[in-house]
């Protein structure tokens, strides 16, 4: 039997909230078009940033505790 590892539970979080950031975005987008280009280079700037992050966070999270993610996936 696996002991459980926090970190599982935080990186399910990061992700939720990446997609659900990036569901609100979609959303966003459909609902209200955009009609200037400054509204859509940060809505750009936003998803891509924060998935910039999210990437480096999992690549720290495997680099410095391989165990904690692999046993779950």
């Amino acid at each position: 039997m696996t002991s459980f590892n926090p970190a599982v539970i935080v990186y399910g979080i990061l992700i939720f909230g990446y997609l659900v950031n990036c569901l609100v975005i979609v959303y966003h987008l459909l609902a209200y078009p955009i009609n200037r280009k400054n509204e859509l280079i940060m809505f750009m700037i936003f998803v891509l940033g924060s998935g910039l992050l999210l990437a480096l966070n999992l690549f720290y999270a495997f680099k410095l505790d391989w165990g904690a993610l692999t046993i779950y996936l």
